[in-house]
């Protein structure tokens, strides 16, 4: 089995997560950049954000950052990529997945989203809406766990 890799960015904004539904996969889900070669994973998920949505996003650290400037084998630091808040593993009939999600804000506020062809809607959900929604479950327990690490992070 080949192991993928997933990035996904919850953007939070006004306490409320943004979800896109993608015409292929036919469900709500954060934008979600799938594995690239030779890209770090928070170039990856800033880069697939805007080609999905025209946002410009921070990703928000969750955690500690262990600022050295050598790692553990002597060799010079030259970047600190932000700590997910949550990072877990599926399995599709070929492949182990391992997904990674971050928690992002908007770079600015006044951007105006733009959706490309491979989105249906893109919409912004609070916690009353998940609820109701027809949001698969694992989604809606991240977007849930977004929120509140997002509040304690103000």
């Amino acid at each position: 089995m080949r192991i993928e890799y997933n990035v996904t960015g919850f953007i939070v904004k006004d306490y409320n997560v943004l979800l896109v539904h993608h015409k292929s996969i036919g469900k709500w889900i954060p934008p979600t950049a799938a594995s690239g070669k030779n890209e770090v994973f928070d170039d990856m998920l800033q880069k697939e954000i805007k080609r999905q949505t025209n946002l410009d996003v921070d990703i928000i650290s969750q955690g500690t950052d262990l600022r050295k400037e050598k790692n553990p084998l002597g060799k010079e630091v030259t970047r600190i990529l932000a700590n997910p808040f949550n990072v877990h593993v599926s399995k599709n009939k070929t492949n182990t997945i391992l997904t990674i999600c971050y928690i992002c804000n908007i770079k600015n506020d006044s951007e105006e989203m733009e959706l490309n062809a491979e989105l249906k809607g893109a919409e912004w959900f609070g916690k009353g809406d998940f609820l109701e929604s027809n949001i698969p479950k694992e989604i809606k327990q991240l977007c849930m766990l977004a929120l509140e690490l997002s509040i304690d992070n103000l």
